[in-house]
Formats: structure tokens, C-alpha cells, sequence
């Protein structure tokens, strides 16, 4: 039996949208099982400076159930190798802005050792400028 190829990510997913579904539906593509880290409501406070509009619970109930995501869990700190190396995944996929994130470094040293991937995706900005979460917030906020 073959090996099953399981791809990872992370986010916020706050006030999930096209752009989010079509994030994940890309890292489903590269491997046979995609495992989604939820950004902690805590974790996000510290991170993004506010706190996300849906509380981690129903954000996580969202994103796992769409069809391209087979796991999720709740991270709470920056310790990316550690969700990795627990969940025996293959490809670690992020946007390309998180390239030279130092938080993901322990984890890229560890990839750079084995076998398993790094992959990031480009996003344009006229995509961001379509699908994002700050972007549905403004809107909501300029309705009266």
C-alpha cells in the first residue's frame, strides 16, 4: 500500500471566504490528506493584534467541514515542527509572505533534513483585493 501524502497549513480562517476555500483546495491537491491548524483565539490576539470576530470553535467547525480538509486542531503558540512532527505530515504549505518569517525557521531546518516539503503560494494582490477577511470586515463596517 502506498504511502499517504499529508499536506499541512495554518491560518486564522476568520470569517472563512472564497480566498480561504481555495487556499485549502490548493494544498489538497498536492498531497491525499489536508490537516488545517486553527489559529487559537488567544494566539490571535497576540498575533494580529485583535481578536477574531468568530471564536476558535466555530472557526474550526467551518473549516472542517469542507470537503477538501480532512483533520483540524487548535494551535495556540508558533511551535510549527511540533504540530509537523505530530501529525507525520509530508508538505507544509503557507503563502509566501510567511517566507522569511523567522517563527518558521526550527520548522525549515527540519525540512531542509528530510524528506518532507516546503511549499509556498503566491497570492496577487488583486486576488487579496477580492478575497480577504479584512477586506468582508471593512465592508461590514461601512453598513449602517
Amino acid at each position: 500500500m502506498n504511502k499517504q501524502i499529508k499536506v499541512m497549513t495554518i491560518g486564522v480562517y476568520d470569517l472563512l471566504h472564497r480566498g480561504h476555500i481555495i487556499y485549502l483546495n490548493l494544498a489538497k491537491s498536492l498531497g491525499d490528506k489536508l490537516i488545517v491548524g486553527i489559529m487559537s483565539d488567544q494566539f490571535t490576539k497576540k498575533q494580529k493584534k485583535h481578536a477574531p470576530i468568530q471564536n476558535q470553535k466555530d472557526r474550526r467547525f467551518a473549516v472542517q467541514n469542507l470537503k477538501c480538509v480532512d483533520e483540524t486542531f487548535i494551535y495556540t503558540k508558533s511551535d510549527y515542527l511540533k504540530y509537523f512532527k505530530n501529525f507525520n505530515a509530508d508538505i507544509f504549505y503557507l503563502t509566501y509572505e510567511c517566507k522569511n518569517d523567522p517563527r518558521f525557521n526550527p520548522l525549515l531546518n527540519y525540512i531542509e533534513k528530510t524528506n518532507k516539503k516546503m511549499v509556498y503560494v503566491k497570492i496577487s494582490k488583486s486576488f487579496k483585493q477580492k478575497y480577504s477577511s479584512s477586506l468582508i470586515k471593512k465592508r461590514i463596517q461601512g453598513i449602517k
